[in-house]
């Protein structure tokens, strides 16, 4: 009996010591402990299930980064917009930045119910190459992370 009763405390304490709990994995999300990273294309809604949040890359607000190659005085800042809409709740809009600006309403990460975004990049990356008419379509890639 006295040995079922510790098989059971060692299992409670063994739990009880968890401090992360993960938050589930989504298709095209890449799922960390507490956190889900998302890459979204211009334009592209991704519907996260285990958080019951559809987040959409909206608009590329600004892209003032000092491109590769070059030496600029201050390294700019790239911002945009994105639209979370939880299953029960209003879409909200949140513009996200490398740099937080609060002037221009920039902020490196943005709560949305008990989840808060970050952005981590926007690629691609500007170069000090003339010819942008080639230039690939942005993609977002975001950090979410349970508050």
């Amino acid at each position: 009996m006295r040995r079922i009763f510790y098989l059971f405390l060692l299992i409670f304490a063994t739990m009880a010591c968890r401090t992360h709990r993960p938050i589930g994995s989504a298709s095209g999300a890449k799922e960390a402990l507490d956190s889900t990273d998302i890459l979204l294309n211009l334009g592209q809604t991704q519907f996260l299930k285990p958080l019951g949040i559809h987040v959409t890359f909206t608009h590329v607000l600004e892209d003032s980064r000092c491109p590769k190659g070059m030496h600029c005085i201050w390294a700019g800042v790239a911002a945009v917009e994105v639209s979370v809409m939880g299953i029960y709740t209003r879409p909200q809009t949140l513009r996200l930045a490398t740099t937080a600006l609060p002037a221009k309403g920039y902020e490196t990460m943005q709560r949305f119910n008990e989840y808060m975004l970050r952005m981590n990049a926007l690629e691609p990356y500007p170069h000090s190459s003339s010819d942008t008419t080639r230039q690939p379509p942005y993609q977002l890639r975001i950090t979410i992370i349970k508050q």
